[in-house]
């Protein structure tokens, strides 16, 4: 049947008859519905997702409402956004009445977490007796009272009794599971769900495993020479933290992170269209490679990085099938409320204790202590517009918390947006992580935080958040820093260097900096293309003038021709790896690790939770 889950009917019927013998026997109302948990894999074979919520939605914890007063309780189940409460024996009148009045508390306490009354259900089961119910939203409450029993309206919509043993009451039950838990766009979009579905321990996880690894494993076997420079500066940007066991570059952590990292994308595309998204093969591919966020004006979301030649021919096409099953598994989310702040917080905490890898600071901060010290920094700031960093930002609990705070002192929203709002919202925070996976969870926890303000920016959206290290200030090719503006940086490219003039990652050079990268990058890549011939000093001069027009900034004659040969070096470089199939990943390690050195002096707040063992690493630091 169209629409319904794939049911046993042999299973459910089995099912049937010994549930409503255990009824008859006088069970309790637990064994009841742990016997029905048992049962429900095998009738409904296919594993679909509300049966894994049913289990931990277990015992939930609910706020309501009773008798004037503010309660907490614990409903039997819930799956989504439909409450279910059981009783042992609805045949009894006391007991049914007693069971109803509980749904009213649940579906209240699912009003009260903001959930319109027109999506909550409610389903009153004694596991052979089923009734469904609509909700309706009576009378008013009171400021600081939640929504209680007496507010709620039930009206029964759907009822089975499986007691009968018919197929037509068989078949009425897998109508009834349709509508009120396998519904699309009813699961709740927080930390704990998406752990569940798509987690190290969930069995989206397991079955999807080998096709990353096996994707990699390939990759690494037909470009064994890209292969070692992906390992040499994933090594080069962690081994210094001086404990060899997270500097030597680990196959499994390199597919955890490309798995993780790609479930992240095909969120953030909901995220941004506020309700799932099915995609073509087409399409899959251009969000995965990043063009699909381009070409919806946001930028630095999906960059070309550690994992970017997997998201291309002819290694993307091996992925493919597993996206399109994510994109079926998300069609269950609702994606057009967010009701957490970090939703990703545990999903990192899962991947860190999982290897161990607690030294890079990947440990979840709980919501409510990123709250209280961004709340305590905001009052400090009185009166400044506040312009906040995380030099360690994880999955950017701090970040969303604090563009939160901001929203709020400032009433940004949709309906009362302006200029000055904008300038504020867009540049209040920036965050900076040594992870490639902690950043790009956080910047889906920022697009989820700033996507209604989308419509109403104007110009680009630029996620400011950077995969860099602002801790210990090395990046994967420069392992010692100028000492000053006379000095300069040198980079380090497989065996050849490139000098950069300090002067250029400045905090006044930003704008220099940045057209600086595009328009090397952008000859270099040209000049890649066609038949190689030395590159003229006057080609150099005028990528030079193009750089102080884009950023509109005139360099003095001391700081250009201190420029000129690193343009050249630096184009001649990026030319030869792009030959040589091995440049990719340069650019983006470019343009973020020096990051921090672009931003000194922008800001008056830090907001942050250190790796406190990795900061222990530090000369003279107990």
């Amino acid at each position: 049947m169209k629409g319904v889950p794939n049911m046993n009917y042999n299973e459910l019927k089995d099912f049937a008859h010994h549930a409503q013998a255990m009824i008859s026997s006088g069970a309790v109302e637990d064994r009841l519905r742990h016997y029905l948990s048992s049962k429900l894999p095998s009738i409904f074979p296919d594993s679909p997702w509300w049966i894994q919520a049913h289990m931990e939605g277990t015992e939930a914890h609910v706020r309501f409402s009773a008798g004037h007063r503010n309660r907490e309780g614990f409903v039997d189940a819930i799956v989504g956004k439909t409450a279910i409460e059981y009783e042992k024996n609805l045949t009894q009148q006391v007991i049914f009445d007693e069971g109803y009045h509980q749904v009213k508390e649940y579906c209240a306490a699912l009003h009260n977490i903001d959930i319109p009354a027109e999506e909550i259900l409610g389903v009153l089961s004694d596991t052979v007796r089923w009734y469904g119910y609509s909700v309706t939203i009576v009378g008013d409450v009171e400021d600081g009272h939640l929504y209680g029993p007496d507010n709620i309206e039930l009206t029964q919509t759907a009822s089975v009794d499986l007691s009968r043993e018919t197929d037509e009451e068989f078949r009425r039950f897998e109508v009834f599971v349709s509508q009120f838990l396998d519904r699309k766009q009813s699961r709740l979009l927080n930390a704990s769900t998406l752990v569940t579905d798509f987690g190290m321990d969930s069995s989206f996880y397991s079955q999807n495993f080998s096709v990353f690894r096996d994707t990699i494993i390939r990759a690494m076997s037909e470009k064994p020479d890209y292969a070692a420079l992906i390992q040499q500066v994933w090594q080069n940007f962690i081994a210094y933290l001086g404990v060899s066991d997270y500097g030597r570059f680990s196959v499994e952590t390199y597919i955890n992170e490309f798995y993780l990292v790609t479930v992240a994308k095909v969120i953030c595309v909901n995220v941004m269209a506020g309700e799932p998204v099915i995609s073509d093969t087409n399409e899959i591919k251009k969000i995965l490679n990043g063009e699909y966020f381009t070409r919806q004006n946001v930028f630095n979301l999906v960059d070309y990085d550690y994992f970017g030649w997997l998201n291309n021919s002819p290694y993307v096409e091996q992925i493919v099938g597993s996206v399109v099953e994510l994109q079926h598994r998300l069609v269950a989310y609702d994606f057009s409320r967010m009701g957490e702040t970090d939703i990703f917080g545990h999903l990192l905490a899962q991947l860190a204790n999982k290897e161990h890898r607690l030294m890079l600071g990947q440990e979840f901060t709980p919501h409510w202590v990123a709250q209280d010290i961004v709340e305590y920094n905001m009052d400090l700031l009185a009166g400044n517009s506040p312009r906040i960093v995380d030099m360690c930002c994880g999955s950017g609990v701090f970040l969303i918390e604090s563009i939160k705070a901001v929203r709020r002192q400032y009433d940004i929203v949709p309906e009362r947006y302006s200029t000055e709002k904008d300038d504020i919202v867009f540049s209040c925070i920036m965050g900076f992580d040594i992870d490639p996976l902690a950043v790009m969870l956080a910047k889906v926890n920022w697009v989820m935080a700033m996507r209604d303000l989308f419509s109403v920016h104007h110009g680009d959206i630029t996620v400011p958040i950077y995969h860099a290290d602002s801790l210990f200030v090395a990046t994967p090719i420069t392992h010692q820093m100028p000492d000053d503006d006379n000095d300069a940086y040198i980079l380090h490219f497989a065996h050849h260097e490139v000098s950069l003039p300090a002067f250029l990652l400045s905090p006044e050079h930003r704008k220099v900096f940045d057209a600086f990268m595009a328009k090397v990058y952008r000859l270099a890549m040209a000049r890649a293309s066609e038949v190689e011939t030395p590159i003229e000093p006057a080609a150099v001069n005028r990528l030079i003038d193009a750089v102080e027009t884009d950023s509109e900034i005139t360099l003095s004659d001391e700081k250009r021709q201190s420029l000129l040969p690193s343009a050249q070096q630096l184009v001649e470089e990026l030319e030869r790896l792009q030959r040589e199939g091995r440049n990719g990943i340069w650019y983006f390690i470019i343009c973020n690790s020096y990051r921090p050195g672009l931003t000194g002096q922008q800001f008056n707040c830090i907001v942050s939770n250190p790796p406190w063992m990795a900061m222990s690493k530090l000369a003279d630091n107990p």
